[in-house]
């Protein structure tokens, strides 16, 4: 495993957490809540467009986001909202930052967890990029005036 993009000091401490999987993932329509790190998790959910990626989590309040247009694919947000979840618990308890260590630690949970719960990883990558093309498009049109 190569992580030498993560800062020394770190790197014990992202091996370890990419090891970890989420335990007792429920997911109601408007909150998901999961063990971690031996800590529970639980975040408020709210489904919404145009956020520039699939998911997102709000630094102010336990609320993570997801893009609707996954919504044909139950599974598929479950995984978006570990993700979120994940890389947001990181930030807040151990600084690892969004766009670096824990997004690349939030990730590997996510694969590990999507494969469990029998996402085919190629196939929800395909539609992750998809979406985010498409939200980029829509970023970059000129409002109208």
């Amino acid at each position: 495993m190569t992580i030498s993009f993560i800062k020394p000091e770190k790197r014990a401490l992202v091996k370890r957490l990419i090891k970890m999987n989420p335990l007792d993932v429920k997911y109601n329509g408007k909150y998901i809540t999961f063990r971690y790190d031996r800590h529970t998790i639980k975040n408020k959910v709210i489904a919404k467009k145009h956020l520039g990626w699939v998911g997102q989590w709000n630094r102010n309040t336990n609320t993570v986001y997801y893009d609707p247009d996954l919504v044909s694919q139950p599974k598929e947000v479950l995984s978006v909202l570990v993700h979120e979840s994940i890389e947001k618990y990181l930030h807040d308890t151990y600084d690892l930052s969004d766009s670096a260590d824990g997004h690349y630690v939030a990730t590997m949970v996510e694969q590990a967890f999507a494969r469990q719960i029998g996402i085919n990883w190629d196939d929800y990558n395909w539609r992750v990029e998809f979406i985010c093309k498409k939200e980029i498009k829509h970023k970059k049109k000129p409002s109208p005036s």
